[in-house]
């Protein structure tokens, strides 16, 4: 079944052969639907939402170390499925919805010749909306906006990152943020021209949306001089 199958290493072929010899080895089939949160509205479906998986295998005895990356995306009835993953790996799962708590699993099993099918329950996280201005109060358009937790208070992995939850303002310096971790985190702005700035910590619990939030930005000092050589 080519479902199963996946090829270990490139293998480059004669186009002017007619049949190329190629060597798949048999892996896992994996197939997978995320359920999303009770209160969910349609735009915050996680349908098209990025698929990724990564894989591991070190080798300690002198052989060769593996890495396999595959990805793809939920679908409109949010299902996915991933094709000829190696089995028997050190591996994890992430999703990432745009506007949902992004979800990693690694309890996954994969056995070589199996089917193995996963739930992903996503989470709404928090919300936060409000707008970036400067020292006379006015929105500062083209602003970025990211998260910065505090330590200890986010899981970290690979492409899952917190600032990939970031936003850029609009014409009056308004922004909003979905699918805030739970933990405590402050929301930072920039902008070239600015000093950069930052909110106050924040708790954050799952459904929490925290509105009205304003973050001012500053000009700051100004340094003029020249650079010269040695000899003047």
């Amino acid at each position: 079944d080519g479902r199963f199958l996946y090829l270990a290493k490139a293998a480059h072929v004669e186009l002017a052969k007619e049949n190329a010899p190629l060597e798949p080895e048999l892996g896992a089939w994996l197939v997978g639907r995320c359920v999303a949160p009770a209160g969910t509205t349609p735009e915050d479906s996680p349908a098209g939402a990025s698929v990724s998986f990564t894989g591991f295998d070190v080798s300690f005895g002198g052989g060769d170390s593996r890495h396999v990356s595959r990805s793809t995306r939920v679908g409109p009835d949010l299902d996915f499925e991933l094709r000829g993953v190696p089995g028997n790996m050190t591996a994890w799962l992430g999703i990432a919805p745009a506007r949902l708590v992004a979800a990693v699993r690694t309890d996954l099993g994969l056995l070589p010749g199996k089917r193995i099918e996963v739930e992903i329950a996503l989470t709404l996280g928090g919300r936060a909306s409000g707008r970036v201005v400067d020292e006379a109060g006015a929105g500062v358009a083209g602003a970025r906006v990211e998260l910065e937790p505090e330590k200890g208070s986010s899981g970290f992995f690979p492409g899952m990152a917190e600032s990939d939850r970031g936003a850029t303002t609009g014409a009056d310096g308004s922004f909003a943020l979905f699918g805030i971790h739970p933990g405590k985190t402050r929301i930072t702005a920039q902008k070239d021209g600015y000093v950069e700035a930052r909110t106050d910590s924040l708790s954050i619990a799952d459904g929490d949306v925290s509105r009205d939030l304003s973050i001012a930005l500053s000009r700051g000092n100004h340094v003029r001089g020249k650079v010269t050589w040695p000899d003047g």
